[in-house]
């Protein structure tokens, strides 16, 4: 049986040091690279012989791309779960369960913790994101201790009434078996020496319906937790989120590959995500923002002119009484409402009450309608507002307007017994 081993152990040198004594040297384990073609190559990449037994094959695999120099920073975290003191997962390929669209892997992981970890690791060699789409409560359950699946994070996307959604088909279920007598005994592969209680269903992971590989996808991906521990780190360090985003894109740049690595954004976030860890951090060191109506009430010319938070109290009281009585108040009332539900901050809330209380002024005045002069007309009349009725030009707005001559009537007979044209005149030139 061979051992699927992490690079990141590899690219710190210790990989070999814990591996067991019982794979050095052992003549029918032979180290030799093998493209596989079946279990994720972009993730995988196959090391030894072929075997024999069609049933259960066992393949030995290895994280063949280097990881991104900001993995490497915290090995402990980014080289894979730690199983019997080994840097290494031991993932074998169940071809009995596996079909053309679902590839089944077996793997030596124990817990959510390393469950989630894979997870995200493969998501980083494939260039994929991973959302959770359902997780099974096991604590009464007898046979596994641990269910949850992943979906595509294009499964749906439908960010903008412009942009269709991908509808991404792939998904990874993981599954993570009890070890008793009980699951051994239809389970070959808990009855090994290294029981592998891992269940690792990849649906559709070659048949993404989007491209991995465009420079559009490499920005959709989502941060790994490596990337926001860095970036926490920076910001600990007296660094603004302008001079974090620098730095970190200076250190990708000079790696190779760097622009590549600087277009991820597992490796490089953008600048919301950057900003948000920010805020985070903020608030842990030194708490979230006051409120700024507190902090007005504690100043004596505030409090001097008898501007307190319980006159705002009782006039919003008093607003509320005039409610069922005038239709404006009920109108901006209703209005306002909606409004204040929406925010999110309480800081928020003063600018609220003044963009109210200017709309209902205007309400209120004369007239009802904001002037506005769209047309010459208007220009020439001060006080034409819309909705109102509309002056003719040149005249004046009051006064007595001069008598107009009585148009007359088209008559035949009467047009010739006057020996006139019997046409209507619509000027000269025609």
């Amino acid at each position: 049986m061979f051992l699927l081993t992490s690079s990141f152990a590899q690219i710190n040198g210790d990989a070999d040091e814990d591996m067991p004594d019982s794979t050095i040297g052992n003549p029918g384990v032979e180290r030799a690279a093998v493209t596989i073609s079946r279990v994720a190559s972009p993730l995988l990449r196959v090391t030894g012989p072929k075997p024999d037994r069609q049933k259960r094959s066992s393949v030995t695999s290895e994280f063949s791309q280097r990881a991104p120099p900001i993995l490497q920073a915290r090995k402990q975290y980014v080289a894979g779960p730690r199983i019997c003191n080994l840097h290494a997962i031991e993932c074998v390929k169940d071809n009995e369960s596996s079909s053309p669209d679902v590839d089944v892997l077996r793997a030596n992981i124990t817990d959510e913790r390393h469950a989630c970890s894979w997870v995200e690791n493969y998501g980083l060699k494939t260039n994929t994101s991973w959302v959770v789409d359902f997780v099974k409560p096991t604590a009464t359950c007898e046979r596994m201790v641990f269910h949850k699946v992943w979906r595509c994070k294009e499964a749906k996307r439908e960010k903008s009434c412009g942009e269709a959604a991908a509808h991404c088909p792939a998904k990874i279920d993981l599954k993570i078996k009890k070890v008793n007598r009980n699951t051994k005994r239809n389970d070959a592969f808990l009855r090994g020496e290294k029981p592998l209680p891992a269940v690792i269903k990849l649906f559709h992971h070659k048949n993404h319906s989007h491209s991995t590989a465009a420079a559009d996808a490499l920005s959709r991906l989502t941060p790994t937790m490596q990337t926001r521990e860095t970036f926490l780190a920076y910001f600990d360090s007296g660094m603004s989120p302008a001079e974090a985003t620098r730095l970190h894109e200076s250190k990708l740049l000079v790696q190779e590959d760097g622009y590549a690595l600087v277009a991820n954004s597992a490796v490089n976030p953008l600048p919301p995500a950057i900003y948000y860890w920010h805020r985070l951090c903020r608030e842990k060191n030194f708490g979230k923002g006051v409120d700024p109506l507190l902090k007005i009430a504690e100043m004596p010319l505030y409090a001097k002119h008898d501007n307190s938070l319980e006159a705002l109290i009782e006039q919003l009281r008093r607003v509320h009484a005039e409610e069922k009585s005038n239709a404006v108040y009920r109108r901006h009332l209703l209005s306002g409402t909606k409004r204040l539900r929406r925010l999110q901050e309480q800081k928020r809330g003063v600018g609220a009450m003044m963009a109210m209380n200017a709309a209902l002024g205007l309400e209120l005045r004369r007239g009802r309608y904001i002037k506005v002069q769209p047309t010459a007309i208007s220009r020439r009349c001060p006080g034409l507002t819309r909705g109102s009725k509309r002056v003719a030009a040149g005249r004046p707005a009051s006064g007595p307007s001069p008598k107009r001559a009585k148009k007359r009537r088209h008559v035949l007979q009467q047009s010739v017994s006057q020996n006139i044209p019997h046409v209507k005149l619509h000027g000269y030139g025609h």
